[in-house]
């Protein structure tokens, strides 16, 4: 059975565990031959002598340490500290599943969606069968494309955005006079997400230059 040595603090257990081990070997350190009754004799009284001094180390309230249950104390708080390490690890650790993967837009496409070059001779196939939105960047003024829905000037995002609608999948199609601007209003739509956006190639100039009119 295990003895709690009753104790002020820690440090009183400590001393009076150094005393029992001083006492136990004092005979066994002059170079004298020890009888084996003796050596039974002393550590019996050095044990008795070591109790004696953890009770008197005592305090008032009778508080006892129970060397055992410190040194389990110990391995809980190595096993707690190691714990945490760990648990710090894990979140100081970055989270790299699909970090190689493309980006899926909200249309379904994978990757960013690029802005798409049509020639004069393709939308006017297009507009045969016309399912998409026609929309002229340059100015309300000079002619436009048969077919165009709206004027909205190049530089108002907002504009287009508002008119085209929050569908990311909606077909639009944009021309100016030179084709410039037209790539200018087309590329900030795709940078808003927008999946299936063109730009007549050339503009206004390259419609008429093509042998195609202009309302």
């Amino acid at each position: 059975m295990r003895r709690s040595l009753p104790c002020r603090d820690p440090i009183s257990h400590v001393r009076a565990l150094l005393y029992l081990a001083v006492v136990a070997l004092a005979p066994l350190g002059c170079g004298e031959p020890v009888e084996p009754g003796a050596v039974a004799q002393d550590a019996s009284r050095s044990a008795h002598d070591a109790a004696s001094f953890a009770d008197a180390s005592a305090d008032d309230s009778g508080t006892t340490w129970d060397a055992g249950v410190v040194a389990d104390a110990s391995v809980i708080a190595d096993a707690s500290e190691v714990a945490d390490a760990s648990v710090v690890a894990d979140a100081a650790t970055p989270d790299t599943t699909g970090a190689d993967s493309p980006p899926v837009m909200a249309c379904g496409t994978t990757g960013l969606p690029s802005l798409t070059n049509l020639s004069p001779v393709e939308l006017s196939a297009s507009l045969e069968s016309k399912d998409f939105l026609l929309i002229n960047v340059a100015s309300a003024s000079g002619g436009q494309i048969p077919q165009t829905d709206t004027y909205i000037p190049y530089d108002d995002t907002e504009a287009l955005v508002a008119f085209i609608g929050p569908d990311l999948d909606t077909e639009v199609v944009l021309y100016c006079n030179s084709g410039g601007r037209s790539r200018v209003a087309g590329n900030s739509l795709v940078a808003l997400g927008y999946c299936q956006v063109s730009h007549l190639a050339g503009g206004k100039n390259a419609w008429v230059a093509a042998g195609y009119e202009l309302e």
